[in-house]
């Protein structure tokens, strides 16, 4: 049997939400911190909130990465125009940054954001922190996942280990509100396993965990694809969202792939996982012991496969990304190559009702460091 070191990791992670968060950072992030915060200046409007609660705590004591995602496509004028706004406030909070253009895909098409992240992380960097704060509110998934995997191994091998902190503003219909143009290229995110990386990979009982998303439909309809020409007999566990603020979330997502459920993906509805959407940790607990479960039935013939695509809603993924990482799990994903907003005023609205999560994923809350 493989053994994971990370697998029991999080299954009793320090986490806190909306007030709570406030209450910590007050208490935390004293002056024995130096904190680097690395965020996304994007044009989501919750770029700025996790920065506004920590800068004013962390005076003199944080220093900024700001991200700017660069895709080939043209931006809107509008999306860019949002972006400048958001990264002149990020610089007014915190005087100490840097800015970092990531581009996304080469020239020719290809995904190259996991090469792009080596240049950012560096010895460097870190010499002198006790503390990262990686704030996922304005950052795409693709770079999340890709990111939060390099940041974790830096901080354990640090010595002595760097406290890593993920903080997520999220709002159900803001995601809602963001419509993307998919890549035409099935993506294995960078520090993740391909579903063939090893030749006793081939002949595994694979299950296949998509978490749906409308806009991520066709995405999720080639990854499906994809995976019945590697292997044409694989199990489906979709995800959705319960409970949920709209009740109605989950019904939506059900009628807008009933085709694929009742045919082509022959989905029996008993396997459909239902998650938090609020709470990322809910899935992550439920992945490991889908995982527990397959590795006691297969484990005698030629075992068993987990393959994740995150897509939709942010906290869902940041689930499935926990589980990805502690059992070293396989995740096929379609990179984004452009966004649309729908109406940009209602989802200003909506960010004032964003909340806040934090998971404080290593360092000194856990014996191990």
């Amino acid at each position: 049997m493989i053994i994971h070191p990370m697998k029991d990791h999080w299954r009793n992670c320090v986490r806190h939400e909306n007030d709570h968060v406030s209450d910590f950072v007050k208490h935390y992030f004293t002056e024995t911190r130096q904190v680097l915060l690395i965020a996304g200046a994007g044009f989501d409007p919750r770029s700025r909130m996790v920065t506004e609660l920590l800068s004013p705590q962390c005076t003199g004591r944080i220093k900024g990465i700001f991200l700017r995602e660069e895709r080939l496509s043209t931006p809107d004028p509008g999306l860019k125009s949002r972006a400048d706004q958001n990264e002149a406030v990020l610089r007014q909070l915190v005087p100490n940054y840097d800015i970092f253009k990531l581009n996304i895909f080469a020239s020719d098409g290809a995904v190259i954001l996991g090469t792009e992240l080596q240049k950012l992380i560096n010895n460097e960097m870190l010499v002198g922190i006790t503390d990262i704060v990686f704030d996922v509110s304005a950052i795409s998934l693709g770079v999340c996942f890709t990111l939060a995997r390099m940041l974790l191994k830096k901080c354990h091998e640090a010595s002595p280990c760097i406290n890593m902190h993920l903080f997520l503003s999220f709002h159900p219909g803001i995601d809602a509100d963001i419509r993307t143009d998919d890549d035409d290229r099935i993506s294995t995110l960078r520090g993740y396993l391909k579903p063939n990386a090893l030749e006793e990979d081939k002949n595994k009982a694979r299950l296949w965990i998509p978490i749906l998303s409308k806009r991520k439909r066709a995405a999720l309809i080639r990854i499906r694809e994809k995976l019945r020409d590697d292997q044409d007999d694989v199990d489906i566990c979709p995800v959705l969202p319960f409970p949920t603020q709209n009740p109605g979330i989950g019904d939506s997502l059900v009628e807008a792939f009933q085709s694929e459920f009742e045919n082509a993906w022959d989905v029996d509805y008993r396997n459909i996982i239902y998650a938090a959407e609020d709470d990322p940790l809910d899935l992550y607990e439920t992945i490991l012991k889908l995982y527990d479960k397959r590795e006691k039935a297969f484990g005698g013939l030629n075992g068993s496969q987990i393959i994740l695509s995150p897509g939709g809603s942010k906290v869902l993924a940041l689930g499935a990304m926990l589980a990805a990482i502690a059992l070293d799990l396989p995740v096929l994903y379609v990179e984004d190559v452009s966004y649309h907003l729908g109406d940009s005023s209602a989802m200003d609205q909506r960010s004032q009702a964003s909340k806040i999560v934090h998971l404080w994923l290593l360092g000194d809350a856990y014996p191990a460091g």
